[in-house]
């Protein structure tokens, strides 16, 4: 049998010995559904669970490894392809990094994003001191390094490895402008043109701490897998007890007020968006910039990942199409992951960002 990459498992085909990161599975039933990825793509699996313990399982986590099992093509619209795995095993040999199983933001640009988060941080602390105490010690050497690895999430929103960075940056700024693009069009009425309508360090501080629970929701070493305390605590707890914790080993002083705020106005900013309910201006902004966020960015993973698939299929299975031929062949297509389709032209404009277009002649 051929050697394979994740990528290439497709067209009903078996598969043996493909080498792959296992990033998460859960359980689902008589089965465990697995996410899977390499230097190219992430993929979704399951096995049987009579093949393997939840304990053996948990042994593979953020491992290399090698599965091997057959691709069930499924029908097109109808019932969904599925890649099903019928043996695992750590792959000994292997001298890769994890780093290169992963997708990662180049550092570059992740230090492009922490000059910013550091003006934001600036910004900080005329209004509550104790905020601006709180985020330079968030942001210390020793925490940066790690979230230059650490996701946003695993496989939502800002996945790759430096996620986080970026997912903070984002929310914070787009908080930001929906505010002052709010207050810019104040009626004189009931909304003023003042800045002191808000209050800013709380919406800054609430976007730049808002993924501090991923220090005890996931482990600190790559490749970062969720810890059982905080599975079974929740995300939003871990949030909490991380920056308890800040307050108190630091001897911040905070009052209970301020803190109260803080919490408040990122406590539902989570997936479930469970919460305690919007009772500021502050956290308005706050979610609707981070609702934007997680859909943006899903959306767009998702839609490369799309092109990707479409042109790794397309140059196996055709000896003679250009990637141009491909491109004029393409059509809207329905995302599983995204429950919604995708539209021609979205697809087309993101062909022509990704550099599809042409590519031969480059």
């Amino acid at each position: 049998m051929e050697k394979m990459a994740l990528k290439d498992i497709a067209d009903g085909r078996s598969f043996k010995d493909v080498s792959c990161l296992l990033k998460d599975f859960r359980s689902d039933g008589d089965k465990y559904e697995l996410v899977l990825s390499d230097q190219n793509c992430t993929r979704k699996a399951y096995i049987k669970k009579n093949l393997f313990s939840f304990e053996q399982m948990k042994s593979f986590l953020g491992k290399v490894i090698l599965i091997s099992g057959i691709h069930e093509a499924g029908l097109s619209g109808v019932v969904k392809e599925n890649i099903k795995v019928k043996n695992i095993e750590v792959d000994k040999s292997d001298t890769t990094s994890l780093v290169d199983y992963m997708l990662r933001i180049d550092g570059n640009i992740l230090q492009m994003y922490l000059t910013q988060i550091n003006q934001y941080v600036k910004y900080v602390g005329k209004q509550v001191p104790a905020y601006r105490k709180m985020l330079d010690i968030y942001f210390s050497p020793a925490n940066i390094e790690i979230m230059k690895t650490m996701p946003a999430t695993h496989i939502r929103q800002g996945s790759p490895l430096g996620g986080m960075i970026h997912a903070t940056l984002a929310v914070t700024d787009m908080a930001y402008y929906l505010a002052t693009r709010y207050l810019y069009y104040g009626n004189g009425v009931y909304s003023f043109r003042d800045i002191s309508s808000l209050n800013w360090d709380l919406l800054l501080t609430g976007g730049l701490l808002h993924l501090a629970g991923n220090f005890y929701y996931f482990d600190r070493e790559i490749p970062h897998n969720k810890r059982p305390e905080g599975v079974e605590q929740g995300y939003s707890i871990c949030r909490q007890q991380f920056i308890t914790h800040l307050i108190v080993d630091n001897n911040i002083t905070i009052s209970e007020a301020d803190l109260a705020a803080l919490l408040a106005v990122m406590s539902r900013l989570n997936e479930q968006f469970d919460g305690v309910k919007k009772c500021r201006q502050e956290t308005s902004f706050l979610i609707k910039a981070y609702e934007t966020y997680l859909e943006m960015d899903s959306f767009d993973r998702e839609v490369a990942g799309l092109l990707k698939d479409k042109f790794d299929n397309g140059n196996n299975n055709s000896d003679d199409k250009t990637h141009d031929d491909i491109i004029e062949e393409l059509s809207y297509e329905y995302s599983d992951k995204l429950s919604c389709y995708v539209s021609k032209a979205e697809i087309i404009r993101k062909a022509h960002l990704l550099g599809y277009y042409g590519r031969e002649e480059k």
